[in-house]
């Protein structure tokens, strides 16, 4: 059976292997398996590799949070914070805290939900706390129940410029990408280079086409990192190794449980040793894994659309180690 799973598998990263891009690794007791098909963009003949770069959609929540825990431990900000210390407008500040927002337990409006029916251009960082902050009431109050929220990690990253008094993309860059020598990974900047990026693409009736952007893929807080095989590899070190903060002790300050076996916290799903994460926009779909002493893990990344199913079927094939959380479980928990 276990051979059939490995054959089926490969037939679904190789079937269309001049057509869709993938990056997969799985991490047994230390043992890597790393395995890449397809091409960056359709047409041409840049290969992915490892150092390929595909838009995280939002595994990038972790690196958000990451800001967040980054000025925490600066004595910038607390956890405890409400929004209108930061945004004095903001007409639910008073009730929502920074803690809310990283676990997806604020209850704030969806900002997809308050686009303008003229809206035209991309939607900002800014755009969504300016919406978002006008509106009267949450959903539901904050810190009683779990509502997974674009709009909370859009904020958090207003949060972020507030605060540190530069870019979303500048702070990321000089607190996270320089100092773990994640060279080739970026935040998206709208005319700005971007080495070695994979393009996004959807399966439209039964067809590949380009899907890369859409009015809500220039957010930045909650889904605008793209980031390579290779320099991902660094981030499971660095949060294993506690390179920047201690994630663990981090959790016990802020962690929301969705059930007995999963909980929320600081832009990840986690069950106390073992951290998850998944991504989807109009053109990429991600699954992360891996567990807190960084010996096992699985890392698959896909510049198309709502393909996440080869990464499930990558699960099946662990043999040390399986998710104590099935990874199509918590594909069921985001939006």
């Amino acid at each position: 059976m276990k051979k059939l799973i490995t054959l089926l598998l490969m037939s679904q990263l190789t079937a269309a292997q001049d057509m869709v891009g993938t990056a997969a690794l799985t991490r047994q007791n230390g043992q890597e398996d790393v395995r890449l098909s397809g091409v960056e963009v359709q047409g041409k003949s840049a290969r992915v590799s490892l150092h390929t770069n595909f838009r995280m959609a939002s595994v990038s929540k972790q690196f958000t949070a990451a800001c967040i825990i980054l000025l925490k431990n600066q004595g910038k900000l607390s956890y405890e914070d409400p929004l209108n210390l930061f945004f004095p407008d903001f007409k639910t500040g008073g009730s929502v805290r920074l803690k809310h927002l990283l676990t997806h337990t604020s209850g704030v409006q969806d900002y997809e939900s308050l686009i303008p029916a003229d809206q035209q251009t991309q939607v900002s960082d800014a755009n969504v706390l300016k919406w978002v902050s006008g509106t009267d009431s949450t959903y539901f109050p904050p810190g009683t129940r779990y509502r997974y929220s674009n709009s909370g990690f859009c904020i958090l990253a207003q949060v972020v410029e507030k605060v540190s008094g530069v870019s979303f993309a500048a702070f990321m860059k000089a607190h996270i990408l320089t100092p773990l020598a994640m060279d080739s990974s970026f935040v998206y900047e709208a005319g700005k280079p971007m080495p070695a990026r994979a393009l996004g693409y959807a399966l439209r009736t039964g067809k590949i086409t380009e899907s890369d952007q859409s009015i809500t893929s220039a957010t930045k807080g909650d889904g605008c990192l793209y980031t390579s095989l290779a320099d991902y590899k660094k981030w499971i070190t660095a949060v294993t190794q506690n390179r920047l903060f201690n994630l663990e002790e981090e959790l016990r300050l802020v962690n929301f449980p969705i059930s007995k076996e999963l909980s929320y916290g600081l832009g990840w799903f986690n069950t106390g040793d073992e951290l998850f994460h998944t991504g989807s926009t109009c053109g990429f779909s991600n699954v992360v894994w891996f567990t807190l002493d960084g010996r096992n893990a699985l890392v698959y990344f896909s510049n198309l659309a709502d393909h996440h199913r080869p990464a499930v079927a990558l699960e099946k094939t662990l043999e040390v180690r399986k998710p104590a959380v099935s990874l199509e479980k918590v594909l069921g928990l985001t939006d």
